[in-house]
């Protein structure tokens, strides 16, 4: 989207986002932060706006997404400092005093009011579509799309949210529920003309800068059976060449995580290793409590303070440059980044389980990566590991696991990417009692047996709750019940050690899926159909997952289907 594009799609839809931005957050300054991200994600995802159509669906969707995400941060701005007053006038309707008396005006504006509260109060899942058809005047069709669900679910939540709001309101005929409500929710709010300026200035920073990431979770999975994942040369120290973990740090806008690394408790490696035609320099590592700007948190909502964060630089072998964020090729070859402990295994042990997440971005052709991850400083004492992979996965073809030992080491014969550093950790931070009970607890979540109770964190999970009704679905209630990406489903062929590889993106989510399968592992001996194995990520929200399911065909090859499934 160029600046002229941008401009156009302010002039024309600008209204319309702002005054749906002013109904999600009832707060100016919020809706305003919003307003303003929507089109700087819009410019991110430019190549996704269709303008010879009406793109202000795509764009009140990209709204929608970003605010379900911050939802509980505007929850906690407004019990700390009450809610921001729209501003004046933001009730009324232009032009309604034509022809009214002061009395019919108040009286008038009073109704619409009582009308918007009534529509503030019902739950978001009725709330939303009702603005949506009656404010911005979208069509069902479009509805079910920005909000994913189906245009009969849409239909119900109209139906339920007229009921309700009869209620409220005490309003007997149809007709005239409709009425108050298309007038009560037309856009009257509009942004101001330094709101865009900031916008398209913004954007022109952007595009300088269009190399920057931002954290993602490493995804969850849940998978009944074993995945096997696909993710020569000689260590060095390299001289230093690279941005130091400190401006790295920067980059993300991470001040405070930048100060921890220019302190005395930050340790510099600056340590490469070749495989597989790439180049991975281990930077820098430091530990300890409220050392980021940015909160992390589990699946459960608890909050993580107390991390670890490594910083890696990525290179092809070769000297060509990493592609970019904006480039088409970009997370084409994926990597994972993870800690590991001596004496426990990889396979459980790793920063999927260990509640990770990641921010990168490319800077003069060089992939910047910071990994964070439960503080593993508990284990110093110890040998500790991290390994950088192939793959979105921990895979266990490119290491070796010494049970009688507890020695993790490279898999010399594995010929993609399997570099693995020791962490330097500070010894006297080791605390062994404390590492056994954080062992007992990583333990207890992966090993729950069937059956067991669960903790409260745990049942709570989507991810958790929707692992559970998949086993009642079955390959009809999944397509009841959530939405067949069919762009993405394709059938493989099995190779002759009887495995199969897949991967896949969903750019506008940021998940992306690389395996590579054994297909026995999946089916009973002559199983022909949907295997009851199936893999679950975490989407973009806390309200939706991808459900990945694999059907053996009569020929012996494998179909990929991936579902999205939103809760609610």
């Amino acid at each position: 989207m160029n600046e002229i594009q941008l401009e156009q799609c302010i002039n024309e839809h600008g209204k319309d986002v702002y005054a749906f931005c002013s109904q999600l957050t009832r707060n100016v300054q919020e809706a305003e932060d919003l307003y303003q991200d929507t089109f700087l994600k819009a410019v991110e995802l430019a190549g996704r706006i269709d303008f010879g159509k009406n793109p202000k669906s795509y764009l009140i969707s990209i709204a929608l997404r970003i605010w379900k995400n911050r939802k509980r941060k505007y929850a906690w701005r407004k019990r700390i400092a009450g809610e921001g007053q729209l501003e004046k006038g933001a009730v009324g309707e232009k032009g309604v005093g034509q022809g009214r008396s002061p009395e019919d005006m108040l009286l008038h504006q009073e109704l619409q009011a009582q009308v918007q509260s009534a529509v503030g109060k019902l739950d978001d899942k009725y709330r939303i579509p009702v603005y949506l058809y009656y404010g911005l005047q979208l069509p069902v069709e479009q509805i079910g799309k920005v909000m994913r669900i189906p245009q009969g679910t849409v239909k119900s939540r109209l139906h339920k949210a007229r009921m309700l709001l009869k209620q409220e309101l005490e309003v007997v005929l149809d007709e005239k529920l409709d009425q108050l409500l298309q007038h009560a929710l037309s856009p009257k709010e509009e942004p101001g003309y330094w709101l865009n300026q900031k916008i398209l200035r913004k954007a022109k920073e952007a595009e300088a800068m269009a190399d920057k990431k931002c954290k993602r979770r490493v995804p969850v999975t849940v998978m009944a059976a074993a995945l096997i994942l696909v993710a020569g040369s000689i260590t060095t120290v390299a001289a230093w060449k690279y941005l130091t973990p400190d401006k790295v740090a920067q980059e993300v806008e991470d001040q405070a995580l930048a100060e921890a690394f220019q302190s005395e408790g930050a340790i510099l490696v600056n340590e490469s290793q070749e495989y597989g035609g790439y180049k991975i320099t281990l930077l820098g590592v430091v530990s300890g409590k409220n050392l980021s700007r940015f909160v992390s948190s589990n699946d459960a909502g608890e909050v993580k303070n107390d991390r670890t964060y490594v910083v890696t630089a990525i290179e092809n072998a070769d000297g060509s440059p990493r592609p970019s964020a904006s480039d088409d090729s970009y997370g084409k070859d994926p990597f994972f980044v993870s800690p590991l402990i001596s004496m426990q295994d990889p396979v459980k042990f790793n920063i999927v389980t260990m509640d990770g997440a990641y921010s990168e971005f490319v800077r003069d052709g060089v992939q910047y990566r910071i990994t964070e991850s439960d503080n593993v400083e508990l284990f110093a004492d110890r040998i500790l590991y991290l390994a950088v992979n192939d793959g979105v996965f921990y895979n266990a073809e490119a290491y070796q696991y010494h049970q009688d030992t507890g020695e993790i080491t490279r898999n010399e014969a594995y010929e993609g990417v399997n570099a693995l550093f020791q962490l330097p950790l500070d010894k006297s931070k080791a605390d062994e009692k404390k590492a056994k009970e954080y062992i007992r607890k990583l333990e207890k979540e992966i090993d729950n047996p069937e059956g067991e109770a669960m903790d409260k964190g745990q049942e709570d999970s989507l991810v958790s709750r929707v692992a559970k009704k998949t086993l009642e679905w079955g390959e009809t209630g999944l397509e009841q019940n959530a939405e067949l990406l069919d762009w993405l489903t394709r059938t493989f062929s099995v190779d002759e050690e009887g495995y199969f590889s897949y991967s896949y993106e969903v750019k506008d989510d940021g998940i992306s899926s690389s395996c590579k399968i054994l297909a026995d592992s999946l089916f009973e001996e002559g199983q022909v159909g949907m295997s009851e194995s199936m893999q679950i990520i975490g989407g973009e929200t806390e309200q939706d997952v991808y459900i990945e399911t694999f059907t053996r065909n009569e020929d012996g090859t494998i179909t990929l289907k991936v579902y999205h499934y939103i809760e609610g």
